[in-house]
């Protein structure tokens, strides 16, 4: 079945994002997370249907405070990082309330590019919150495996596309310019 062959696509392809995002990290090269930021943005407008999320690192200011993506209209805001670490988490809302972000977005999920922990503490994050905005460690703070779990009830239309763009980032062009997206053609030019 087709749709079991994309599903299966789709999670080696965020699978082999999250080793070499682990990999880069342990070699002090974190140029991929910048990368990521426009993948999962293009992967979380598909997936969540957040249609007009943006990179606000590109749009808006570099190292904008806080989140790096956005999607205006359905108040919502993403960190994107290789950092899973409670620390992060809190420093991300830490930032979110110093700015007043939660003001105009309603909910925030931080991405991790890698395996996010196992557990975080609720208290610890409820505590950094400080009742301006609520923020939960188990639907808010995503990984690979979150993402392939929701793709697993995707329609086979919403599927193919998350797989062309894990492919377009993988071999570094847009879906089509590929030498791979081309036929060969049928007879030999004149």
């Amino acid at each position: 079945m087709k749709q079991l062959e994309l599903i299966n696509q789709f999670k080696e392809g965020l699978a082999a994002v999250s080793r070499e995002v682990e990999i880069s990290s342990a070699m002090s090269f974190y140029d991929i997370n910048l990368i990521c930021e426009n993948l999962f943005c293009d992967i979380f407008k598909e997936l969540y249907d957040f249609s007009n999320l943006r990179n606000l690192n590109e749009d808006e200011k570099k190292n904008y405070p806080g989140i790096d993506l956005a999607d205006d209209e359905k108040r919502v805001a993403i960190q994107v990082t290789s950092d899973k670490k409670l620390e992060k988490i809190k420093d991300t809302i830490k930032k979110i309330r110093s700015h007043k972000l939660n003001q105009k977005y309603d909910r925030f999920i931080v991405y991790c590019l890698t395996t996010k922990q196992s557990t975080y503490s609720q208290i610890s994050i409820d505590k950094e919150c400080g009742g301006e905005f609520e923020f939960s460690a188990t639907n808010d703070i995503l990984d690979f495996k979150n993402l392939a779990t929701k793709a697993a009830n995707a329609e086979p239309q919403k599927l193919k596309k998350l797989v062309e763009i894990l492919g377009s980032y993988q071999r570094g062009c847009e879906v089509g310019l590929a030498d791979q997206d081309f036929d060969p053609p049928s007879e030999p030019a004149e």
